[in-house]
């Protein structure tokens, strides 16, 4: 395996990104640099505004499934639901419980899935391709060759660090030659090193024109 390895950036081949890629490269093909985006980026402008709300929605179907709860528990002390009917009132209380879950998933749930997601994201650049692995569940591998990338942005979205985006050739969205659904955009999002991951990938694309 060491021939499809060059180690001159650090590539550690002892590294889960390894282990994850090893079944994926290619005996003609050595790995440039593979990284993981920063998994302590979990907030977005959006998230000063979504938090605060989700909060609040939250408090408010919490309150509510309180109230009916308390209703149905009255209601069944009063009657022990001699009536049939009364039964269906146990579906609020289980509504109640599945509004307070998704009050949670959008306060607190969705940073912790987003934390897991980018720990189990992986990127490889190669001499050949752009490879990004999603290894939430079962292995997902998507990759494109430089031939197929139109261009390349680097974008600094904070101090010391940066997005990398490759745009695909406009021809592979057309149903005939993209029959493997490659998206149009391949995003190695929020690297400390995306200076590095730039400069190694600006060269090969500039040779495939």
């Amino acid at each position: 395996m060491t021939d499809k390895y060059n180690n001159t950036f650090g590539y550690d081949s002892k590294t889960e990104t390894w282990m994850l890629l090893k079944d994926v490269i290619t005996a003609s093909e050595r790995v440039l640099w593979s990284g993981k985006p920063d998994a302590s980026v979990i907030f977005e402008k959006l998230d000063y505004l979504f938090i605060p709300l989700g909060i609040g929605y939250t408090w408010v179907c919490t309150s509510w499934c309180v109230g009916v709860t308390e209703k149905v528990v009255e209601l069944y002390l009063d009657t022990r639901f001699a009536n049939p009917a009364n039964w269906l009132s146990l579906l609020f209380p289980l509504i109640g419980a599945v509004l307070i879950l998704s009050g949670l998933y959008l306060t607190i749930g969705r940073f912790v899935y987003k934390t897991y997601k980018r720990k189990r994201t992986f990127y490889a650049l190669t001499d050949k391709r752009v490879i990004i692995v999603h290894a939430t569940g079962e292995k997902k591998v998507t990759s494109a060759e430089y031939r197929i990338i139109d261009s390349i942005q680097k974008v600094a979205t904070a101090e010391a660090r940066g997005t990398v985006v490759f745009s695909l050739s406009s021809e592979m969205f057309d149903p005939e030659h993209n029959k493997d659904n490659i998206p149009e955009y391949f995003v190695f999002a929020d690297l400390p090193d995306y200076e590095l991951v730039y400069n190694l990938a600006e060269p090969y694309l500039k040779s495939q024109k």
